[in-house]
């Protein structure tokens, strides 16, 4: 399993409606074991999220570039 699988386990269908939209995923399936199937390959696309990041408020891209300075670990 994934880390981003493992980082979705529990989480409710609204939850992933969530971070679709927020990703511009067209998402409308008919329960969450399905919803994560589909939105797990989408979520791990370069091209979409390099496109998410350059789309984020420059306060906002700031700290992902500094969260991934650091392993994803900030103190």
């Amino acid at each position: 399993m994934s880390s981003l699988e493992q980082s979705l386990q529990g989480r409710d269908l609204g939850h992933l409606k969530i971070l679709a939209d927020f990703w511009g995923i067209e998402f409308n399936p008919p329960d969450t074991r399905v919803g994560m199937q589909r939105l797990i390959p989408s979520l791990l696309d370069e091209k979409l999220l390099n496109d998410v990041i350059q789309n984020l408020p420059e306060d906002a891209r700031r700290a992902f570039g500094e969260i991934c300075a650091n392993d994803g670990k900030m103190p």
